[in-house]
């Protein structure tokens, strides 16, 4: 399709057919990867496609081909041009036209090829096929029928023609839905103004830049930041250009007849609906939908001063039928036909990603309050609302679908690009629908199918999903630690039999779906998951999963064919299930070992033996409860309540591997062993196929049911580990752990602090946490670690205070009534960052709500309790918090809540909690600093957040991360084509709106920036940002670092002004996401004031400098190579001032700092030396001429290079100019993640 093919980087083009897991680094924990593990990763990627290329390079061959589809319109005088390739199906081509302008109302037709109608899932290679074996007898294509060649692209063209087909009640709906959506004025995103800003290729091939910066609101040069105490700029930002939609509406409103449902005399005369249309000139019209179109009938419309009586003949006036409803109301009304003209060249001018919709709905924590208004539209789709199940269609089988899907083949490229497409389609299906339906089951519009057992064991099935509570309900005792969640299939079994609590099986139920996930990477013939999503909504969480079949109908008992049920007293076990489980365990480095259950019967075993294994009624072998498969912690016994679900991560046990490697062997052994360990990713051994066939998982594998002492009070386990080895693999668990503290947590810190990884938020900080094998409960060993990095003890305690709030939240919100819930939301946010006390009154009413409540009974007051949350106050819930996150994380928080709010910024801090408890606020100017900082009336809404098993595409994310792998080694052009190919392969799997499409953009910006293709750097850049701002939201970290890019691109255009309002954006988010202390926000201001130095703006840039030292001396320390860098660009602009002694002052500090870091044969040193020279020699000239201070202009414009911000994080240009006899510039600090972003592909 032409949105997958390679997009244009000129804004000239964006009219043109482009018309929008966790990463797990395989390396010794070093403060870099080195480039000959980098080029091990392309060598694995390209060699392992090759190889499995080679047997079908005949049907790969022509796979991605490009083609030319024509399609005529409806209307017979208009041909649309589509760019393809051979592996697109008509389904595509549909999905294009209903994107384009000209066909995106036509919502039901047919496709003919040569007089024939085309089926939807018909791939264009057929039809290419086909269209030359008819030709080939008239000597018309001179090829093969096999395939076009790449010599005669031109001649490879396919004609369609658009024809009208028979409407249905129900594409007749759909049509009148579609005419709604496309009547919504489009809305103007941060990133499609942007979009508009772009520069634009000249008629001669030249950069010209955009019609809009000639506009004379441009803000002026004052270097004024964005209020960062205000969410309003969050939204309202249009870079100083008010491109809101001010044309009138087409119409006033589209409904659905009071006259409807049609009568059965009408309906066997084509009548399929009848809709009520007010045009915007107030004229009413009764428009008849038939099964070949739409047209005007007589009646009247009640309330427009006429009867109520049917009259379904043609309107004299209007006697026309028109196919569409766009057609019919265009012959009726000129106004709707201009108006949408004009609507339509509005959706053409904001960016093409923009009305593509994402898989997954997304939920902003803040938002704009709108008023709500009148909308007989909305009341129809509320109407039919069916908690995520597909209004008037079947029910679908989510499990068969899942299955079979797995099951396709994928022989060649064609194959495999289409089995990740339908599975990745079928699984956000599913985490969609599971998503809606938790929802529902939550707010009780679903029935349990066990009303009479416990609230807390009540089970739900609906739309085929089985929901099961992983948490109590609000009718469980207040002791809720003591309760049990019970499951049937879900994770809830396993965690029974430990004997776990409810915390315990509130995080079981996420290492569970972490185990689904690493089962299914393996891709095991005949060993099948269930698609599993968690849902976090109003303090439950709730498991979803897809039901095996036959399970429901009592027949689980019988089809139990591997595993345990009574905790391990009886152990049963199937010689063809374990084989297929000794396959998965390979790729998973679980260790086959011995076990024996309560009955005294041994048996060889290779997962956790709370796994089950069941054989569904279609013969396919399911394992369930994968809560462990990864060694318990060592670093926590199971007293602990951080540790009593806790394991080990898979990236920790290959450290550990390579760690113990090294102890062992030579330098030169330790060669070859580390080639020997393929790359895990998600879990799963990579690394190219003869790597994976010929692993010894001995090598590398632990025994997953080495487990700690039992839990006091809790029934012992049946089973036992027997055999040899059990003290060697206790050993080897032992020195994980330990290698955990001693070795993997001082390296990360040490990378926090070289600034290689730099993250900007708590999720950041996770990610990096988890990529060196670290887990969320040693924040409080991380905190203690970096006693010497300031910014990574702030994100630790932030990111600490938000999870212990966060369970704050879920224990008050599920024993809170429905209309107390925006009450007890804001008052738990005033006490967290206001100042929130309890009155006498208070207490006397607390005790008089009290003593009604226990005469009260059953009532419905009981039912709409107030909750516990509305009686803490600010000392109260401090004082919980302190309790969680001494439980959670071995931390103690201070007692003075004030000093560590302002530590830990409120403002990122009401970010974090909102995001992840599910919150929404309204979008406002706050003030954190009164008592009572939020109402009620600033709760919006209440998210679900979920988790699911959202298939990935692995060969594209494999090239990406190649890609990446190339750029950082300047292999820049190898890089350009591996990238690109990476994006391809992810439009066609993943489509546009996905977080690794969205980073193929952002690094494919970055080539075309190192190869001088500025232009195309702002374009690529810019569709990154617009897809991460709709999948992520607009204050995401990698916006902001996406917009911190496009300011050194337009820089390099030199559109100075459109680059510091990128600054602004970039400023204000980075605020908002990690407060104003941080080193991205320095290094920021550092490419700032490089701005206006070339705009001759000294002081201004001065200004930016000094903060920017600041910032860097408060959060790195005095001695940083980044605080050096700071002090270097002041000097330059000293210089320039004609400051001379105050520059070679500020140089002489700079060079004292990087010669204690790195001696003085450093090449960093010796720059800084010449700089010495050539102030020193400056500062002895009393008066300097024009023309010398020209000259420090032009020394400053080409030594001091920006600081580029990459992928992730920031880091210097790489190419260092030099002129003549002046020094280079000391290479700035690599800042934020760029150089394990490279590889990591995240």
């Amino acid at each position: 399709m032409g949105k997958k093919s390679k997009p244009s980087a000129m804004h000239g083009g964006k009219g043109s057919a482009t018309t929008n897991g966790k990463h797990e680094e395989a390396a010794e924990p070093v403060p870099a990867p080195k480039e000959e593990d980098m080029l091990a990763v392309v060598a694995a990627v390209t060699t392992g496609n090759e190889e499995q290329d080679t047997n079908d390079a005949g049907v790969d061959a022509g796979v991605d081909a490009a083609y030319i589809v024509q399609v005529k319109l409806l209307a017979g005088t208009t041909v649309v041009s589509i760019p393809v390739n051979s592996g697109d199906t008509i389904m595509d081509i549909r999905q294009f036209l209903s994107e384009a302008p000209e066909t995106c109302h036509a919502t039901h037709y047919v496709l003919r090829h040569e007089g024939a109608e085309v089926n939807d899932f018909t791939e264009v290679a057929a039809l290419i096929e086909l269209q030359q074996a008819t030709h080939h007898t008239n000597g018309a294509i001179k090829e093969e029928a096999n395939g076009g060649s790449k010599e005669k692209k031109s001649e490879c063209t396919v004609l369609l023609a658009m024809a009208e087909g028979c409407y249905d009640e129900r594409s007749s709906k759909a049509h009148v839905r579609r005419l709604r959506q496309l009547m919504t004025a489009p809305l103007v995103t941060p990133g499609s103004a942007a979009f508009a800003l772009l520069p634009v290729a000249g008629a001669d091939g030249t950069v010209e830049a955009s019609p809009l910066d000639e506009l004379e609101n441009t803000p002026p040069l004052d270097g004024v930041s964005l209020d960062a105490s205000s969410l309003l700029p969050l939204y309202n930002f249009d870079f100083g250009h008010d491109l809101s939609y001010k044309d009138p509406q087409c119409l006033k409103s589209v409904t659905y007849s009071s006259f409807n449902p049609v009568p059965s005399n009408r309906r066997l005369q084509g009548d399929l609906a009848y809709y009520d249309v007010v045009l915007s000139d107030d004229r009413h019209l009764c428009v008849t939908a038939s099964a070949r179109g739409f047209f005007v009938n007589k009646s009247v419309v009640a309330g427009a001063g006429g009867g109520t009586a049917l009259d379904a003949a043609h309107h004299d006036g209007w006697p026309q039928l028109g196919y569409t409803m766009v057609g019919l109301l265009s012959i009726i009304s000129a106004a709707f036909k201009r108006n949408w003209a004009k609507l339509m060249q509005a959706h053409i001018a904001r960016d093409p990603f923009e009305s593509v919709p994402h898989h997954l709905t997304v939920t902003s924590w803040a938002a704009l309050e709108s008023s709500h208004t009148a909308d007989v539209s909305r009341v129809e789709d509320t109407m039919s609302w069916c908690y995520g199940m597909e209004t008037g269609s079947l029910t679908r089988d989510w499990n068969e679908e899942h299955q079979s899907c797995r099951e396709l083949p994928m022989a060649n490229r064609r194959e495999r690009i289409l089995r990740e497409r339908t599975m990745f389609k079928i699984s956000s299906d599913f985490v969609e629908a599971a998503t809606q339906g938790a929802v529902a089951v939550i707010d009780r519009c679903i029935p349990p199918i066990n009303p009479m057992d416990e609230p807390s064991a009540h089970m739900y099935v609906y739309n085929s999903i089985f929901f099961s509570y992983a948490s109590p309900s609000k009718e469980a005792p207040d002791d809720a630690d003591a309760v049990v969640a019970v499951t049937v299939v879900a994770v809830g079994d396993a965690a029974t039999e430990e004997g776990l609590g409810d915390q315990a099986t509130y995080a079981s139920s996420n290492q569970d779906l972490i185990g689904v996930q690493m089962y299914s990477a393996t891709e095991t013939p005949g060993l099948y998951t269930l698609a599993t999503a968690v849902i976090d909504y109003r303090g439950f969480r709730i498991v979803a999963q897809s039901i095996i079949p036959g399970i429901l109908q009592g027949e689980q008992l019988g089809s139990l064919i591997y595993g345990s049920v009574d905790n391990g007293s009886k152990f049963v076990w199937n010689e063809d299930f374990h084989a297929k489980l000794s396959k998965a365990a390979a790729l998973l480095h679980i260790k086959e070992h011995e076990i024996e259950d309560g009955a005294g019967e041994r048996h060889r075993v290779c997962v956790p033996v709370e796994c089950k294994g069941i054989l569904g009624s279609d013969n396919r072998m399911y394992l369930l409860d994968l809560i462990r498969v990864t060694p318990k912690d060592p670093n926590f016994d199971e007293s602990d309540e951080s540790g009593s679900a806790g394991v080990l991560r898979t990236e920790l046990l290959r450290n550990y591997y390579i760690h113990h490697t090294k102890m062992e062997a030579s330098a030169q052994e330790l060669k070859g062993a580390a080639a020997k360990v393929p790359v895990i990713e998600n879990g799963v051994g990579g690394g190219s196929k003869e790597e994976l066939k010929s692993a010894d998982a001995s090598e590398f594998a632990f025994n997953v049911n080495i487990v700690g002492a039992h839990k006091e009070g809790v029934v012992a386990r049946a089973w036992k580990v027997v055999g040899e080895g059990v003290e060697a693999d206790e050993a080897a668990v032992r020195g994980a752990g330990q290698l955990l503290g001693d070795k993997i947590i001082p390296s990360l810190v040490e990378q926090f602090k070289t600034l290689d990884i730099s993250p900007v938020d708590g999720k950041q900080l996770t990610d990096a946490m988890h990529t060196q094998g670290i887990n969320v409960r040693y924040l409080g060993a991380l905190h203690t670690a970096a006693a010497n990095v300031p910014y990574v003890r702030v994100l630790c305690e932030r990111e600490m205070i938000t999870r212990a709030v966060k369970h704050v939240l879920r224990g008050g919100l599920m024993r809170t009534g429905p209309s107390f819930l925006a009450a007890s939301c804001a008052h738990v946010l005033n006490c967290l960052l206001g100042r929130v006390t309890d009155s006498k009154a208070d207490k006397l009413k607390k005790k008089k709500t009290a003593a009604s409540g226990k005469s009260g009974g059953n009532s419905a007051v009981e039912l709409d309790s107030k909750g516990p949350l509305l009686s803490e106050t600010s000392q109260s819930l401090w004082s919980v918090v302190q309790q969680q996150v001494s439980r959670r994380f071995k931390f103690t928080l201070g007692d003075d809540r004030h000093e560590i709010l302002a530590r830990v910024s409120p403002l990122p801090l009401l970010r974090a909690v909102c995001q992840r408890g599910g919150l929404q606020i309204r979008a406002r100017e706050l003030d954190l600093t009164v008592a009572h900082p939020l109402a009620s009336e600033d709760i919006l809404d209440i998210f679900p957040v979920t988790k699911g098993t959202i298939f990935q595409c692995k060969e594209g994310l494999e090239m990406l991360v190649a890609g990446k792998a190339l750029m950082h080694m300047s292999n820049l052009h190898r890089a350009f084509e591996v990238l690109h190919e990476a994006l391809h392969l992810l439009h066609h799997t993943c489509g546009p709106m996905h977080e690794s499409t969205a980073s193929a953009y952002s690094t494919l910006a970055m080539v075309y920036y190192h190869l001088g293709d500025y232009a195309s750097a702002l374009a690529y850049q810019q569709k990154g940002i617009v897809i991460l701002e709709k999948i992520h939201g607009f204050d995401d970290p990698e916006v902001a670092l996406g917009y911190g890019n496009m300011v050194l691109f337009s820089h390099c255009l030199h559109q100075n002004r459109r680059a510091l309002l990128y600054m602004r954006r970039a400023e204000y988010l980075l605020r908002i996401i990690g407060g104003a202390d941080h080193p991205d926000v320095a290094a920021l201001y550092i490419n700032t004031a490089m701005i206006y130095l070339d705009l001759n703006e000294i002081k201004t840039a001065l200004r930016y400098l000094h903060r920017a030292l600041t910032i860097n001396e408060s959060v790195l320390g005095s001695q940083h190579a980044s605080t050096a860098t700071t002090y270097h660009a002041t000097a330059v602009a000293l210089s320039m001032m004609k400051a001379a002694p105050l520059a070679l002052k500020n140089q002489q500090r700079c060079h004292e700092i990087l010669r204690d870091l790195y001696g003085d044969k450093d090449h960093r040193v010796i720059d800084s030396v010449q700089w010495l020279t050539h102030f020193t020699a400056r500062s002895k000239i009393a008066q300097q001429s024009k023309a010398q201070i020209e000259e420090d202009i032009s020394v400053s414009s080409h030594t001091l290079k920006p600081v580029v911000f990459a992928q992730g994080g920031v880091r210097e240009a790489e190419k260092n100019i030099t002129n003549g006899d002046v020094p280079s510039s000391p290479p700035p600090p690599m800042i934020g993640r760029g150089k394990l972003g490279a590889i990591s592909g995240s």
